[in-house]
């Protein structure tokens, strides 16, 4: 005669059983995935802070969820009842695989280098337990029956690599974070939000005063800064002599370096050079 826990239990496997039953065949919209998920959930959790443990830093936490979530789905709905296996352990097994596939596929280290990680290991193990200290290099090369040069190219293709966050923040005064910071890298080239924003207004001042100027000067000085056209170009374009479109190009240079706001501009170092202004009109 079955006690009162083992008919309690009895009845979670039958109500267990007619749940997954109504999953068949399974699918996203079945009616009792969602309280199975949901039911199961924690072991997505427990794995995932298991295997956690021994992953380095910048592996990210929410991919382990990801995958270990997508595990437990595809668990329950390949699980079949069976007495002598409960969904909880059939369910960790899929989770947890799932996570490792995840890892793997993610992994851009092919097998041969992890092997011989493992196999270095090993053996500078069991040289320490040997001697008592750190082994040296040429003592793990004979150990493994290999030259020393080639052990010194294995410890170069074995070396973890170490990742670098730009954009993170720099180290706390606890030292508490879990990742390392790149010093700072300057794009020399780059132009910072302040000269970004210097330019701007530089060139709205100068297209301003470049309208300002007669049509002639201003005819000349966008055909020739800004269509790339030369003077003798010009000139034909004109229908005048090229020593005449020389004389209207230097014009209209003094007219601008005449101007205060361009000469404070220049000073500046921003008005360099008509090329970028392309908003420039005809």
């Amino acid at each position: 005669m079955k006690t009162r826990g083992q008919r309690s239990e009895v009845r979670g496997q039958l109500r267990e059983s007619a749940l997954i039953s109504d999953l068949r065949p399974l699918t996203s919209s079945s009616p009792g995935e969602s309280a199975l998920v949901d039911q199961y959930l924690h072991l997505v959790r427990s794995v995932c802070s298991n295997l956690a443990i021994n992953l380095p830093a910048h592996v990210d936490r929410d991919d382990l969820y990801s995958n270990g979530l997508l595990g437990l789905i595809y668990a329950l709905r390949k699980f079949k009842p069976d007495p002598n296996a409960t969904l909880e352990t059939y369910a960790r097994i899929r989770i947890r695989g799932a996570i490792l596939d995840g890892l793997r596929a993610a992994d851009w280290i092919p097998r041969l280098i992890h092997k011989k990680a493992r196999k270095v290991e090993r053996i500078i193990i069991e040289l320490e337990r040997e001697h008592g200290r750190a082994p040296l290099p040429a003592e793990i090369a004979k150990a493994l029956h290999i030259t020393l040069a080639t052990y010194e190219r294995w410890e170069q293709e074995i070396r973890p690599p170490q990742f670098y966050y730009l954009d993170a923040p720099p180290l706390d005064l606890e030292g508490d974070s879990h990742y390392e910071t790149q010093p700072e890298v300057t794009d020399h080239n780059q132009e910072t939000p302040s000269e970004h924003a210097q330019r701007n207004e530089s060139s709205a001042m100068l297209v301003a005063r470049l309208n300002a100027l007669p049509d002639k000067q201003r005819h000349v000085l966008w055909l020739f800064y800004f269509k790339g056209m030369r003077l003798w170009e010009i000139a034909g374009l004109c229908c005048v002599a090229e020593c005449r479109v020389s004389q209207i190009h230097h014009e209209g240079l003094d007219s601008l370096a005449r101007n205060p706001e361009v000469r404070r501009h220049r000073a500046a170092g921003l008005t360099s050079d008509l090329r970028p202004l392309t908003s420039f009109p005809a």
